[in-house]
């Protein structure tokens, strides 16, 4: 009324509703896709088929079930992990700047080239359990090498595995689409961790203190059900209803 009376120019409703809707389509984003620990252990097999893919394998497996964000497990070096207590520190993450980029740095950062290395996001330290199926793997993988060696190496040597590298060698594009999960993010493997330990029953202050966020609400995005137990739910209620 107040916009056809001339009152005001804009219909104050629907721009409430775009809004809520791009806040919607952000949180979306933001959590993305996720998979049960089934689904991942598929995804690892695949790229562990590769030739060569042990190494990015061995990567993707860690993300996806201990929610490391991809430049922390870049970043991450042997210790870090502490496999006697069943525990990793993660207290650095690597990132690719521009290379006209800068811009003055505190002292927690030093700069490689276009990598730039520092505190996790939000500047803090902090510990996550280490898959206990990946225990012996990761002490397989890192025998021999010392305590500021990385965890994952390129196949070049000592360097770090870029993001676009993994995905490249893996197909990332073609290998989810094929697993099922097109437009899965590589980020999304965090998504799904996160998911997996709510589904698993750890506490929700606990899930957001392994994914290291500032404000339980983020966490709580993640509480929700994987699209096949919505399946296996839709299906039970056929089911009960004789159909």
């Amino acid at each position: 009324m107040a916009v056809s009376d001339g009152l005001i120019d804009t219909n104050i409703a629907r721009v409430a509703r775009r809004l809520s809707g791009d806040k919607m389509a952000r949180r979306d984003r933001h959590v993305g896709q996720t998979m049960t620990t089934d689904q991942l252990d598929g995804l690892v097999t695949l790229i562990r088929e590769m030739e060569g893919g042990d190494r990015y394998a061995l990567m993707v497996e860690l993300m996806g079930y201990a929610g490391l964000r991809y430049g922390e497990a870049a970043g991450l070096c042997v210790g870090d992990l502490d496999p006697h207590r069943g525990l990793i520190e993660v207290q650095r993450q690597v990132t690719e700047v521009s290379k006209d980029q800068n811009e003055t740095l505190s002292s927690e950062y030093r700069r490689v080239g276009n990598l730039l290395w520092g505190p996790p996001k939000g500047e803090k330290t902090r510990i996550v359990p280490m898959p206990r199926h990946m225990v012996a793997v990761l002490q397989a993988h890192t025998s021999g090498q010392g305590r500021g060696e990385l965890v994952f190496r390129s196949e070049r040597g000592d360097k770090v595995i870029r993001g676009n590298v993994l995905k490249r060698r893996v197909n990332w594009r073609k290998l989810v689409a094929r697993h099922g999960f097109a437009g899965f993010r590589v980020h999304d493997l965090r998504a799904t961790a996160a998911t997996n330990y709510l589904a698993a029953g750890v506490p929700v202050n606990v899930v957001r203190d392994i994914l290291g966020h500032e404000d339980i609400k983020v966490t709580n995005l993640y509480a929700r059900s994987h699209d096949d137990a919505l399946t296996r739910a839709a299906a039970a209620m056929d089911k009960y209803a004789g159909r």
